[in-house]
């Protein structure tokens, strides 16, 4: 892990009249007194490096830190601030152009740089740093716009208001992996360091695997057809297992982990789902969501932080992140949708054992789109003709009896093998299996039942073989 403290400058003094240049703007009285605020947050931050843009203002306010620790402060001058012409701009003509630039990235005023030159030169500058300080804690001297290139690269919703209230100075902190992917940032108002969010957060989902890099998992758990959701020992709102991804730890062993200390489950199937990501004015964060299956579910051992395990059918009224866990919470339904087979196999294997699924698969994954598109017309037909035997209301009827024959045609396209018990007893689970039971219950009520009786009269006639 890579961590980098991104330093903007403190105030300078600089003005029409100003002797200086925009490399040797000096602090001003005030600046130089809230550097010390500077020095104070980063004592206890273990760095190891110093490093500056080239500029006077941003040297001295990570400066006094630097003397203090006797490290040497290294410049790097792709880090400097943006040139914005060759004259001085009144305040108001500067409002014009700064907007114009976050506006149109490719717009520069003579002398001057565009919003996307400065991002380039700044993101080499940082992978450059990642690579030859690869796992240290890192001071950076920065400049308001070249930091907030590199914030709008990390998170999209960032934008010109969020840059033009950035305070002097100010703390960006960066975390990076091994392979230098961001996955956490923080940003820390020095005059403010124990301010609250303004609660207008953006939660995204992505692809699984897409975000590359993780710092917290998010675990929706079932256990008998219901979510699970814990309550923390000292809150009376409820929130999903899942926490911190330690050091040492992969996402799926994190959440692992968490849902057995969070919810006691003893024996469980968990599937990595999708990624996340939240924004912030006070940082971002990627996370990871899976999908468990509890079968055995333990007791809550007092040793963690979990007061207790509770049961709902969908997400509870009082959440612990309320903007974020309705959006997963929306996610993870249609990813369940979209990965039944994915739940389904693990079960499969248990039930019928590893040689039979994969016998099932390689027949499967040999299938033609002609048999494809044949076995969705024959699930079609399946449904149409237990519709109509269940409201005849008999199961030893012709119709549901043809109906247990279209089943037996569905099976065997994914079944290498057929025998009646097996029939029989993917018909019983149809009822056990409230999943299952939903399914089918959607054709009519009752409708899973009826085909268990209507397959055990079926096989028990012999006319399955």
């Amino acid at each position: 892990m890579t961590t980098i403290y991104f330093v903007r400058h403190a105030q300078p003094e600089r003005g029409a009249d100003s002797p200086y240049t925009d490399a040797t703007y000096p602090l001003t009285a005030k600046g130089m007194a809230d550097r010390n605020l500077v020095t104070a947050f980063l004592q206890d931050k273990n760095i190891d490096v110093v490093l500056s843009s080239p500029f006077k203002r941003a040297v001295d306010t990570v400066g006094q830190f630097a003397e203090q620790k006797g490290l040497q402060i290294e410049i790097i001058d792709d880090f400097r601030e943006r040139a914005i012409t060759d004259k001085w701009l009144p305040i108001e003509d500067f409002k014009v152009f700064a907007r114009r630039q976050w506006d149109d990235v490719d717009y520069k005023l003579p002398q001057g740089e565009s919003f996307v030159e400065v991002y380039d030169r700044n993101l080499a500058a940082l992978e450059n740093v990642l690579e030859k300080y690869h796992g240290k804690n890192i001071v950076v001297g920065a400049h308001g716009m070249a930091l907030s290139t590199l914030l709008r690269h990390f998170d999209a919703g960032y934008g010109y208001d969020e840059h033009m209230y950035m305070p002097m100075p100010y703390v960006a902190k960066l975390v990076f992996d091994q392979l230098g992917v961001c996955y956490a940032g923080m940003k820390v108002d020095l005059f403010d360091p124990h301010k609250k969010s303004n609660g207008k957060w953006r939660v995204t989902t992505a692809e699984l695997g897409e975000l590359k890099a993780y710092r917290y998992t998010v675990i929706f758990a079932r256990y008998q057809d219901k979510w699970l959701y814990c309550r923390h020992k000292l809150r009376d709102v409820f929130e999903t297992p899942g926490g911190s991804i330690e050091p040492s730890e992969t996402p799926l062993d994190g959440a692992k982990r968490e849902l057995m200390e969070e919810t006691g489950a003893a024996k469980f199937d968990i599937f990595p789902a999708f990624d996340y990501a939240v924004y912030t004015d006070l940082g971002f964060a990627n996370g990871q969501v899976f999908f468990a299956n509890i079968t055995d579910l333990g007791v809550l051992s007092n040793e963690y932080e979990m007061a207790e395990v509770c049961s709902f059918d969908t997400i509870p009224g009082r959440l612990r992140f309320p903007q974020i866990l309705p959006v997963l919470y929306a996610k993870m339904e249609q990813w369940m949708m979209d990965n039944k087979a994915v739940i389904y196999e693990q079960e499969a294997r248990e039930r019928y054992g590893n040689d039979a699924i994969d016998r099932s698969n390689v027949k499967v994954r040999g299938m033609t789109q002609q048999q494809q598109v044949a076995a969705v017309a024959l699930s079609d037909e399946l449904n149409v003709a237990l519709k109509a035997a269940f409201e005849l209301g008999d199961p030893t009827s012709t119709l549901a009896q043809k109906a247990c024959e279209l089943h037996k045609q569905w099976l065997c396209v994914y079944w290498d093998t057929y025998s009646s018990e097996a029939h029989m007893g993917v018909a019983q689970m149809y009822v056990d299996d409230p999943r299952f039971t939903a399914y089918y219950d959607k054709i009519a009520v009752g409708c899973a039942a009826f085909l268990r009786d209507a397959v055990t009269v079926y096989c028990g006639m012999g006319m399955s073989e």
